[in-house]
């Protein structure tokens, strides 16, 4: 675990140094590409997968009632798995955010690509980590533990997402990497949680 962290930590700190090319490319992006990015970038709103992973658990009993017990309990811990993936990758990222304090791309013509304001608070303060990009990669390591056949698309579809908030202005490259860091970690003792328990076994 200590591995992994110090190997996410060195991966944004090596990300940081290109926040800024990045950063310049993607403000010469095409109106098109901005509608685009405006729909998939979606994709990581907490809210669109959190509501209807909780109903999801909540109706499943009702959903799945001709299986039999361990049927059922295997269809509920999978909403519970990946509900908690998501949400407990939210509220890290969000800490963190308020921690952290750094200037979002809107703010770069005034401090930058590195300026911090620790604790302050506010949308403007928030851009390291991504919440989005946290979202969407946690949704797509625990869709990759569950079904690791289909783990490339699930984590391409988690890197367009990432790359919207780019494109879109609200984040830096290094951002966009930490959220998905921050998700693998979250996620990687979810799973290990999750197997020791036999949940989804």
């Amino acid at each position: 675990m200590t591995v992994l962290t110090f190997l996410c930590v060195f991966i944004i700190g090596a990300a940081s140094f290109f926040d800024e090319t990045v950063y310049r490319l993607a403000q010469k992006a095409s109106t098109e590409t901005r509608q685009t990015a405006e729909y998939v970038t979606r994709i990581g709103k907490a809210d669109y997968l959190l509501i209807p992973l909780f109903l999801y658990f909540i109706i499943a009993p009702f959903l799945y009632k001709k299986y039999p017990r361990p049927g059922l309990i295997r269809f509920r811990a999978i909403g519970a798995y990946l509900f908690l993936s998501v949400a407990s990758t939210g509220l890290v990222i969000n800490l963190l955010k308020f921690c952290i304090g750094k200037a979002r791309p809107k703010l770069h013509d005034l401090h930058g690509a590195a300026y911090f304001q620790p604790f302050s608070g506010g949308y403007d303060f928030a851009s390291l980590p991504s919440g989005h990009s946290g979202t969407a990669f946690a949704f797509a390591f625990a869709l990759s533990y569950l079904y690791p056949k289909y783990a490339l698309p699930f984590i391409g579809l988690a890197i367009c997402t990432a790359a919207t908030r780019m494109i879109l202005g609200a984040h830096y490259l290094s951002d966009t990497i930490a959220g998905a860091g921050a998700a693998f970690l979250i996620c990687f003792i979810m799973s290990s949680a999750v197997k020791r328990n036999m949940l989804l076994k």
